[in-house]
């Protein structure tokens, strides 16, 4: 069955179709709201990164090692590659006595070109800092070095490292053990598979971190005050993630993974948003998620202008000729509290 959640259109005629699920869920774990498959078992990517960064904080790591809110902001992120990023990510690894090659991220240039242009003009070699994930790395080591444990086993399933975060993703998304899959992420450390409302429970929950009745409660309200003050290292400066933050300042937060899944925290409602793009399009987001805040009443209308006019709604081509147009085609569904769609 079609779920779709966008069709792009070349003149009259539709040229792509992407289909789509969303699953809305309260602090209480309850689907509010969904579209097509509130349930689809999906790999959560970096989407999760809020709840991997966890036992940074949680084992006395954070501290010990001096890192502001911005640091856990980075250490929860997926990174553009600036020099702001760069540069904290290598101070954090000399703070633990480590060097940039043993993180298993592996080396790649910069998402920001205008950084990577940068560092080709001043002669700066590329190195595992400018990965988009080296913050979260970093802060995996941080915490085995602050553990006393083997600094190059961090990434390993079994290692005690990623024995916590497993521990952390389970009790914060309220999954069960069965329900969720390991396999090797694009850096290299364990992703976890679990069903979409499981990943919206857990940004519900660090959308009032006050109603979770765990030991995660401090450090979900940190990480979340990171995520707030710190929007610019949890991407870049120039990302439709970092504007939607700033624009509905102190209300959203919103954390990308590759291909297409998305996580979001609405304060004010306490709720929790995951969406996942079947084709794994990371362009598609800025026109759904706006459509979403229109469904979900989010925002002011200066702020929805605000948003609107950084989102792609036509489409050009290499002469910035407009050919076609982006159309949202989804419309949020009211789920019955207790009921369970059959999928």
């Amino acid at each position: 069955m079609e779920n779709v959640i966008l069709n792009v259109y070349r003149g009259n005629v539709v040229e792509n179709i992407h289909n789509g699920h969303i699953a809305i869920v309260n602090h209480k774990g309850e689907l509010l709201y969904f579209f097509g498959n509130p349930y689809r078992i999906t790999h959560g990517r970096s989407a999760l990164k809020p709840f991997q960064v966890l036992p940074l904080i949680e084992t006395g790591a954070a501290d010990y090692f001096q890192l502001t809110d911005a640091d856990i902001a980075l250490c929860a992120s997926s990174h553009s590659g600036e020099e702001m990023h760069r540069r904290r990510v290598r101070e954090i690894l000399q703070s633990i006595g480590v060097v940039p090659q043993i993180m298993c991220c592996g080396v790649t240039p910069p998402l920001d070109r205008k950084s990577y242009e940068t560092m080709i003009r001043q002669g700066e070699p590329l190195t595992e800092v400018c990965h988009e994930c080296s913050g979260v790395h970093a802060g995996l080591l941080a915490t085995a070095a602050f553990k006393g444990e083997e600094v190059d086993s961090y990434a390993e399933p079994n290692s005690l490292v990623q024995q916590r975060v497993l521990k952390a993703v389970l009790d914060v998304t309220d999954a069960t053990p069965t329900e969720v899959q390991l396999a090797t992420d694009g850096c290299g450390i364990p992703t976890f598979c679990l069903p979409l409302d499981k990943i919206a429970y857990g940004f519900a929950r660090l959308a009032a971190p006050e109603t979770v009745k765990t030991e995660h409660r401090e450090a979900l309200r940190r990480i979340r005050d990171a995520y707030l003050s710190h929007p610019e290292m949890v991407t870049g400066e120039n990302t439709y993630s970092t504007k939607v933050m700033r624009v509905l300042h102190d209300r959203i937060i919103l954390k990308e993974g590759s291909q297409g899944i998305f996580g979001m925290s609405d304060l004010d409602n306490g709720i929790g948003v995951a969406i996942k793009i079947e084709d794994g399009r990371k362009n598609d987001l800025p026109p759904v998620l706006n459509e979403l805040f229109l469904q979900l009443h989010i925002g002011t209308g200066e702020q929805l202008h605000e948003l609107f006019k950084a989102q792609k709604e036509k489409l050009q081509n290499t002469s910035k000729q407009v050919v076609g147009e982006f159309r949202v085609e989804f419309k949020l569904r009211k789920h019955e509290i207790g009921r369970h769609e059959a999928h």
